[in-house]
C-alpha cells in the first residue's frame, strides 16, 4: 500500500507479503509526514480542512499488475461555526476634544543580507552557497520610535510602518 508517486519515500508505504500471512493490511501515517508524503492539504474558510490523496494497492513492488487498484480519498474536516457576538453598542454622543495633526518623515531603510542566523556582527553576504543559512536585516538610519514590519502581500515583500 502506498501513496501515489511516493512508492520509494520513507513512511509513505507499507509492504505486506504472503509469507507473513498478512490478511488485514493497514496503512498508518503520522501527522508530521502528511505533506511530505504528497497528501494535498487545503484550508477553506467555509468548509474547513480538506485532505486529498490517491492510495495504491499493488501486488508487486516494482511492476503494475492487473490486480492493482487505486483509490482517490477525499477527507473533509468540517469546522464548527460559532457566533461570538451579534450586538454592538456604540456611544454616538461623544465628540472629540481635540484633533492632533502631525507629519512624520519617511524613514531611510537599508536592507542587507548577512551570513548565518544571528544578525549582530554578521558579515554582509557577497556570495553564498546553495543551502547556506542567510538572514535579511532591515536597518533604519535614524532613531525612530516607529516600528517597521516586513509584510508579504500578493507574493511581494514590502516594509510597512506600524
Amino acid at each position: 500500500i502506498f501513496i501515489k508517486s511516493q512508492r520509494r519515500s520513507d513512511d509513505c508505504f507499507v509492504v505486506y507479503s504472503a509469507d507473513d500471512n498478512s490478511t488485514e493490511p493497514e496503512f498508518t501515517l503520522s501527522l508530521n509526514r502528511i505533506a511530505s508524503c504528497g497528501i494535498d492539504i487545503r484550508r477553506n474558510p467555509t468548509r474547513g480542512l480538506e485532505l486529498f490523496s490517491v492510495f495504491v494497492f499493488a501486488f508487486h513492488p516494482s511492476f503494475v499488475t492487473a490486480g492493482d487498484r487505486a483509490f482517490a480519498v477525499h477527507c473533509l474536516f468540517q469546522q464548527t461555526q460559532k457566533t461570538v457576538s451579534t450586538r454592538f453598542d456604540f456611544i454616538s454622543d461623544i465628540t472629540p476634544k481635540a484633533v492632533i495633526g502631525a507629519t512624520s518623515s519617511v524613514p531611510s531603510v537599508e536592507l542587507s543580507i548577512v551570513h548565518g542566523r544571528v544578525p549582530t556582527g554578521a558579515q554582509v553576504a557577497t556570495s553564498v552557497n546553495v543551502g547556506a543559512p542567510l538572514m535579511l536585516v532591515w536597518r533604519t538610519a535614524t532613531d525612530s520610535r516607529k516600528s517597521i514590519a516586513l509584510i508579504m502581500s500578493e507574493l511581494s515583500w514590502g516594509p510597512v510602518l506600524v
